[in-house]
């Protein structure tokens, strides 16, 4: 038994984390120093952060939040962050961007950024194809992902396993007289 666990509960920390994953911005250094980041990831958060770019916070390994952005990875120490609405897509994948009446020239990208617009409180896309960005950004209900990934609860259901009924048992071959040379 740890010594937490000894310890009676109206003595214990109280630990509240959220419900992963979650989606957030930094939009100003956090801490003082860099004692909050993960000593490999330092650099590639100095290169990130602070900006408008909504990282995904998947896991907590009891010392680090795991966050995501495209193929950027850093694990950063709690800290203050704004939560933003959950975002169904990533960058770098591939969307269809809808004409809506002509508004837009439609056509297959790929999402370049997924930023935080502080001013208006939502979540906007930066396109991009080939070696082009276009400067406009996107609301969610402008794109369509091109593919889409279900995921099923694992025990949703319950199914039973087949039984024979032996009733319905099917007829047997015999293939002795088949190959009997008689």
């Amino acid at each position: 038994m740890s010594e937490k666990d000894s310890q009676p509960s109206e003595l214990r920390p109280i630990s509240y984390r959220p419900e992963l994953p979650d989606w957030g911005v930094y939009l100003r250094w956090p801490a003082d120093g860099v004692d909050w980041l993960h000593p490999d990831d330092v650099q590639r958060a100095r290169s990130l952060l602070p900006s408008a770019r909504v990282f995904r916070r998947e896991t907590w390994d009891g010392e680090y939040y795991h966050l995501h952005y495209g193929r950027h990875r850093l694990r950063v120490q709690p800290s203050m962050w704004l939560p933003v609405a959950p975002v169904d897509l990533r960058v770098e994948q591939q969307v269809e961007l809808l004409a809506r009446l002509g508004r837009h020239d439609s056509g297959v990208f790929r999402i370049a950024e997924i930023l935080y617009d502080a001013a208006n409180r939502t979540v906007t896309f930066q396109l991009s194809r080939g070696e082009v960005t276009l400067e406009r950004l996107f609301s969610r209900d402008d794109l369509r992902p091109i593919s889409v990934k279900h995921h099923l609860r694992v025990g949703y259901y319950q199914h039973e396993t087949p039984k024979q009924d032996a009733k319905f048992a099917s007829d047997k071959l015999d293939v002795g007289k088949i190959t009997d040379d008689q």
